[in-house]
This record gives structure tokens, sequence and C-alpha cells, in this order.
């Protein structure tokens, strides 16, 4: 009975509840068996809900416009932001444990593989912009990280949303150039 209560819970701990209770209800249960898939659905619940309560990971970065960022019509240049981003990014990274001098010892690079950006105001020469990266989901080997970028309302008042973005990165480990999974750690912390 010891042997068979393990095992169920090394399924159950490797395994979405539904595919979990289909494996199992297909094996015959005594009181005992009951008792314990019961006390095993109990402990994934508790699991399951521990990990979807855990705050995302954010960082701030903070950068003020210069003049070189912004093109001939005073407003800062679309790939500027994507600077900003990359370096919200790196910060990010380096929370969840990926820190830049590291990168190359142990050959594994957070890169990206889509972009999308909302224009929804311009920044301008002098604004002091905030960056906010979020981790905001994961999955085996992609995060999706969302970044905020923000400025202070004209009255002062608040921040004022300039920029929305989203991106999709995979670690990949060189020289291969394979993608692998994502750190354990980051799985619970989006």
């Amino acid at each position: 009975m010891r042997k068979f209560a393990e095992r169920r819970f090394q399924v159950l701990s490797a395994s979405p509840e539904r595919t979990i209770r289909s494996q199992l209800e297909r094996v015959p249960l005594g009181a005992a068996g009951a008792l314990c898939w019961t006390a095993l659905k109990s402990a994934f619940k508790v699991r399951h809900q521990e990990m979807t309560e855990s705050k995302p990971t954010s960082v701030s970065a903070f950068e003020t416009v210069i003049f070189c960022d912004t093109d001939c019509g005073g407003v800062v240049s679309n790939v500027t932001y994507l600077r900003y981003i990359e370096k919200a990014r790196c910060h990010l990274m380096e929370k969840l444990g990926m820190p830049l001098a590291e990168m190359s010892s142990t050959g594994r690079f957070p890169t990206v593989i889509r972009t999308e950006i909302d224009y929804l105001k311009p920044a301008v020469l002098g604004d002091r912009l905030e960056i906010k990266a979020t981790l905001a989901d994961t999955r085996k080997i992609r995060a999706t990280c969302e970044f905020e970028i923000s400025r202070q309302s004209a009255d002062h008042e608040g921040l004022e949303i300039l920029i929305k973005a989203r991106q999709i990165v995979v670690i990949v480990e060189m020289p291969a150039g394979k993608p692998c999974k994502l750190p354990p750690s980051w799985l619970t912390s989006s």
C-alpha cells in the first residue's frame, strides 16, 4: 500500500489535476486508498494555490530622455523605447537569478523571440521615465515579460502610461543554440 501511495503522489505532483484524476479513477480503491486519494488531492490544491497566488516578479528602471534619444520631431524615437525595455529586462533577469556577468560562464542567455509594443503617448526631451518590467507568465521553455513606460503626469498626481509592451523570451544554451527549460524559480515567480 505504501508503494502505491508513493506512486500516486509522484503522479499527482507531476501531472495536471485532470490527468491525475483520469489515471487514478481507473484504479480500484479500498477505504484506505480513497483516504489516501483525498489527502493527495488536498496536497495538490494547496501546492497549486501557492503557485498561483505568488506575486509576479517586477523591477523598475529609470531613464531621463536626452538629445540622442529623440528624433527630428523632438520626441523619443521608437527604437529608443526598445533600448529602455532591454535595460529593464536585464534588471529583471538579474532579479530572477541570471546576472549578466554569469551568462557567459553558464552559456545560457535569455533571447527575445517576439516583441509587441503599443505607443500610447510620446516622451519628450527631459522627461524622467519609469520602465517597469514584470515576469507575467511562464511555460516550460518560454516566459512572457510585460513592460510599462510611464512619466509623471502633467498635474503631478500620478503616472501617465506612455508605452505598453510585451516580449516572449526563451533561454538559449550556447553554442548549440538550443532552447532549454526555464529555471524552476521562474515557474513560481509569475
